[in-house]
């Protein structure tokens, strides 16, 4: 057989399946099925996977919601308890250290002069300071306000001015 006659044969072989036409009709049931049952086409498959091998799971659109809304409710869970460890180790009041020209400065039991001396605190020494007070005062040269710390389980009064806040 001369190569002239092979093609001109090859397209008369009618003993060929028509895969194509096949595949399109396919192709055009899933597609008038998936509109008539509201669906996608994704969805059609999932449903006819499912009631073929008898999975009871169905992936549908509320489910895969109520996946993301748990996962994400998850998540948040996770970084609010990693944030609750730092606040209970952290503590609730400002870090401070005394800063003075002198040994020590002293700690007393009201905000003024005048009031009993409770202890003497080193200077650098570490201090937690629970407020400040609301009136301003002129001591030393400078405007400033006494503030109220607590040092070796004590609370009593420094003069703000010695007090300098770690960042």
């Amino acid at each position: 057989m001369s190569t002239r006659q092979r093609y001109a044969t090859r397209g008369n072989n009618k003993s060929q399946t028509p895969y194509g036409w096949i595949l399109f009709v396919l192709t055009m049931i899933w597609l008038a099925i998936a509109t008539f049952a509201q669906k996608s086409p994704i969805h059609v498959i999932t449903d006819v996977y499912h009631s073929t091998i008898g999975d009871s799971l169905k992936v549908t659109k509320t489910n895969a919601t109520w996946i993301g809304i748990a996962t994400k409710k998850n998540s948040a869970i996770d970084s609010l308890a990693v944030l609750l460890d730092k606040c209970e180790n952290a503590s609730p009041y400002l870090s401070g250290s005394i800063e003075i020209n002198d040994d020590f400065v002293n700690m007393r039991s009201e905000a003024n002069l005048s009031s009993s001396i409770l202890t003497k605190v080193p200077n650098g020494a570490k201090v937690d300071v629970l407020y400040f007070d609301t009136k301003e005062l002129f001591w030393d040269g400078k405007m400033g306000k006494w503030g109220k710390v607590k040092y070796a389980d004590l609370e009593g009064w420094i003069w703000g001015n010695y007090i300098k806040i770690q960042e």
